[in-house]
């Protein structure tokens, strides 16, 4: 553990921190087909949209009002996101100034999961900028129903580590997809009303907005947005965020943007021979 989650925790600031990931902790390739369209909350073609004028079929936590238990949302997400699997995609920008020297942060990350969480492709890159220095960044992970293989590239040093897919690191492979505390986190930082509820290629989607001047999470915070659609059964689809914090010494801007697409197979990768195991301690 102490090899991999310097870099883990580093990354989990970047890609998914700021206002609302600053309450909460971080959470490839891979082919074959989505899974059946009948039993999942994404379409597999893009949607053609009608909008309702009644709304209707809200998700676990919304009514007409907006949301009322952002857990129960989040919950419902994570639930679905574990039994019928997911693909997360999520960028975060990072651009401002701190102490008069340009910060700025560009991390990309996929997470891909299969049905009932038996296996998981993760990746995570970011490369920051802190005036002239720059450090780049790159995590790929693969868990089986037993085992987490991580590796780990640094300044040019790859390491590539496996241990026992324990209570702890399970909990950190269904993270990785769900991402459910920073659904919860997001959602709880502001009131949101709905903004639309539509019908997409026979299913229901609400679209939550953030309503100004409600944002109550992390300062200091002088500019927050936040947009989330979520199907009928509480799967959320997509999340997008931007705040700018400010202070006397810096002010920096954040957009994150994340995505739930269906499930896709996932295959063992070629580096994950190569691991070194360590205690189940660690």
């Amino acid at each position: 553990m102490r090899d991999a989650l310097p870099a883990v925790a580093v990354v989990a600031l970047l890609v998914l921190a700021g206002c609302s990931g600053a309450s909460a902790p971080s959470d490839p390739t891979a082919t074959g087909t989505t899974t059946d369209a009948a039993t999942t909350d994404e379409p597999t073609t893009s949607p053609a949209t009608t909008t309702q004028s009644a709304a209707s079929g809200y998700p676990p936590g919304v009514s007409a009002d907006g949301v009322e238990n952002a857990s129960a949302l989040a919950e419902a997400h994570r639930a679905s996101v574990v039994e019928r699997g997911a693909v997360l995609t999520a960028t975060t920008r990072t651009n401002g100034t701190v102490n008069n020297r340009t910060v700025a942060v560009d991390a990309s990350e996929t997470a891909r999961l299969t049905a009932n969480a038996s296996e998981l492709r993760w990746s995570v890159s970011a490369t920051t900028t802190r005036g002239n220095a720059t450090t780049r960044l790159d995590e790929r992970y693969y868990a089986n129903e037993s085992t987490l293989v991580s590796r780990v590239e640094r300044e040019g040093n790859v390491t590539v580590r496996s241990r026992n897919r324990s209570s702890f690191w399970n909990r950190a492979v269904l993270g990785a997809a769900s991402k459910a505390r920073i659904v919860n986190v997001t959602l709880s930082n502001a009131n949101y009303a709905v903004a639309d509820v539509a019908e997409r290629d026979g299913r229901t989607v609400t679209t939550l907005v953030a309503e100004n001047g409600t944002y109550s999470g992390r300062q200091p915070v002088v500019e927050y947005n936040a947009t989330v659609t979520v199907a009928e059964s509480g799967r959320v689809l997509s999340l997008t965020r931007s705040w700018t914090s400010e202070t006397d010494r810096s002010r920096t801007r954040y957009v994150s943007e994340l995505a739930w697409s269906p499930a896709t197979s996932v295959e063992r990768p070629g580096w994950a021979d190569d691991a070194t195991p360590v205690n189940a301690s660690q």
